[in-house]
């Protein structure tokens, strides 16, 4: 089925979110979520798509997400991003949990990101995600983008981060991201969703020196913001790690009516060689459409 043109326009920031079928924790292993790293990080650069934030937790997918140009295309863009690398996902992970089917539900949630204070306020949440459901580490957790906002420490998934924060230095501006993020989840309106805009409103005027509302649309590459050299081995670590693999051991046919008992066992794991697949993938990057 064709995606459908949402109407997206460039450099507009936009949040989606994917879930499980069912609300099924298919994401909750260890070797499932090393999968969604690997395929977020390794489509969002051949389908011109900026990675801004991202969160997994064990049934759903928070990203915030732009493109570089309106509307819609067949092999770029958001759309061309989520159809490849939810494809992906689910082609590996079925294997890995023996299920077979759609992983996630065919329709996704988009909201456009049209001011300043959308924006933030969709970051806050994405980047809270970890600490509302408990996930170890918090908002340090590896399942997350917000390492890279708080500590500038790039993850290899995210490929770039919002522009719309002053401070440059990066200790200062952990720092001062870290007490704006907890200042907005302290309000006792945050809770509610429609009141989280108005939240991140009160949060920019009030932190001028952290908060650049003029440029809050721009980008700022990992590369720039963590380092070249940091990102580059951050982002080699995510497409290498080894993957998971099971066997499959085939019995004797049954007798008619019999059970069917099928064994699957873990096999060592390898590490991924995508750099052999680069130019089969390369054609995708562009757009003939």
């Amino acid at each position: 089925m064709a995606s459908v043109d949402r109407g997206y326009l460039a450099d507009e920031p936009v949040l989606i979110t994917t879930r499980c079928v069912m609300r099924v924790c298919a994401f909750e292993r260890t070797e499932v979520k090393t999968e969604v790293r690997r395929y977020l990080s390794w489509w969002a650069p051949r389908t011109r798509v900026e990675l801004l934030c991202w969160t997994v937790v064990d049934n759903h997918l928070h990203l915030l997400v732009s493109q570089d140009f309106p509307g819609h295309k067949k092999r770029t863009g958001i759309a061309a991003f989520l159809r490849n690398s939810l494809s992906a996902i689910a082609r590996v992970t079925n294997g890995l949990i023996q299920s077979q089917g759609h992983l996630v539900e065919r329709v996704y949630l988009s909201r456009r990101r049209t001011t300043p204070e959308e924006a933030l306020a969709s970051l806050a949440y994405i980047l809270e995600h970890p600490v509302k459901h408990g996930v170890e580490g918090g908002l340090d957790a590896e399942n997350s983008a917000g390492r890279l906002y708080t500590r500038t420490l790039a993850d290899g998934v995210a490929t770039a981060v919002m522009g719309m924060f002053f401070v440059r230095d990066p200790e200062a501006r952990g720092a001062a991201m870290m007490a704006l993020l907890r200042t907005m989840w302290a309000d006792e309106r945050w809770a509610d969703s429609e009141h989280r805009t108005e939240v991140a409103r009160e949060a920019i005027r009030s932190s001028p020196e952290v908060v650049d509302g003029s440029g809050w649309n721009k980008t700022i590459a990992v590369a720039v913001w963590a380092g070249a050299e940091a990102a580059k081995r951050a982002r080699e670590a995510v497409l290498t790690a080894p993957q998971a693999r099971m066997e499959f051991v085939p019995r004797s046919a049954p007798k008619v009516g019999a059970v069917v008992t099928i064994v699957m066992r873990p096999m060592p794991p390898r590490p991924m060689n995508l750099e052999g697949r680069a130019a089969m993938r390369e054609e995708l990057s562009g757009d003939t459409s």
